[in-house]
């Protein structure tokens, strides 16, 4: 995979913008949270690291239950 094609493909970053597919993704997190929650309990002061976070959605719900989070997207449509 060309990386520098990735970083720069707005057409990746272009789902964003597809409602539907950010219901499914939002769905996605909850599902993930949930799973998150079982294995560390409370997120509270808990710190994570998402490679590949595109619009950060588990990581802004991480930070609102007290998680300190990093997220790393190469794509810089979908970052921004």
């Amino acid at each position: 995979m060309n990386i520098s094609h990735y970083k720069t493909n707005t057409g990746y970053g272009a789902a964003l913008l597809k409602s539907e597919k950010m219901l499914a993704r939002e769905r996605n997190v909850k599902s993930r949270v949930k799973y998150l929650k079982k294995h560390f309990g409370s997120f509270q002061n808990k710190k994570f690291l998402e490679i590949g976070s595109h619009e950060g959605l588990l990581l802004k719900e991480l930070k609102k239950q007290g998680a300190h989070v990093l997220g790393i997207e190469p794509s810089e449509y979908a970052a921004n």
